[in-house]
């Protein structure tokens, strides 16, 4: 990134989907292709995730929606 700038959000408009729909977000020092978000790699990291959706909202089940996964994968 120019002038040193790191990329520590990724909106809804920017994000790579899989053919299924889904994504993948690496979050590492080292640049990845992809969904990547920088780190420094020190110390712990907090991962927040805003999902919008309204027929969310409008489902009398919530039950029925389906959260992302977040795993965690090497380190290092």
């Amino acid at each position: 990134m120019p002038g040193g700038a790191t990329i520590t959000a990724i909106g809804s408009d920017a994000i790579v989907r899989h053919y299924d729909g889904s994504f993948r977000v690496v979050v590492s020092p080292k640049p990845h292709p992809g969904n990547w978000l920088a780190s420094d790699g020190t110390g712990q990291i907090r991962i927040v995730v805003r999902l919008y959706d309204t027929t969310a909202r409008t489902l009398t089940e919530l039950s029925d929606i389906s959260m992302p996964d977040v795993l965690q994968g090497q380190c290092g």
